[in-house]
């Protein structure tokens, strides 16, 4: 089955395609982010790893659709098609500019239906205990639970985004293998 998992935001979406039979890990997933100019050579050399540049001028509105349609790419990439995508749904504790996380999010579900794909929501305390068995975990124990995977790879740097969106879109996409 090809399956993404797929860490949706305003500004580091992360993207992981698992494209294989057998087991998934880490390192037989491709994943796609975008990454500040100073990181992006040292993610791209890694073997399973498309980082991006992200166009800074765009704003709001083109900025979404935008980011949709690098999305549609990314899962358009693979031979064949993805099959079923997995999206962490709305943290309903979340504040600040939650009306714009809710437009970008609305515009990608969109684009998926409209481009025939499939896809799911899975809460965001789900996905967690999915990845480390508490609902309520951590950053850092979702980190923990990456570097437990069998196939991890060093991650460039541990902390802040992209890390966190890999660790995310990982066990998106391990959730829609294996449920």
């Amino acid at each position: 089955m090809v399956c993404a998992g797929i860490d949706y935001s305003t500004l580091s979406p992360c993207i992981c395609v698992f494209k294989k039979d057998g087991t998934i890990t880490p390192s037989n997933c491709t994943f796609s982010f975008f990454a500040l100019d100073k990181w992006r050579p040292r993610w791209s050399a890694l073997q399973n790893v498309n980082a991006y540049k992200f166009p800074k001028e765009l704003k709001d509105i083109d900025r979404y659709d935008y980011l949709a349609e690098w999305t549609v790419e990314q899962l358009r990439w693979y031979t064949g098609r993805v099959e079923k995508a997995i999206l962490e749904d709305y943290s309903f504790g979340s504040t600040g500019r939650v009306f714009h996380i809710a437009e970008n999010a609305g515009i990608l579900k969109h684009v998926l239906k409209a481009n025939k794909f499939q896809y799911e929501t899975i809460a965001p305390t789900s996905i967690k205990k999915f990845a480390t068995g508490k609902g309520n975990s951590n950053k850092e124990a979702m980190l923990e639970a990456w570097k437990n995977e069998p196939g991890t790879f060093d991650l460039v740097q541990e902390t802040g985004n992209p890390a966190g969106d890999i660790v995310d879109s990982y066990f998106l996409c391990k959730y829609g293998v294996t449920q």
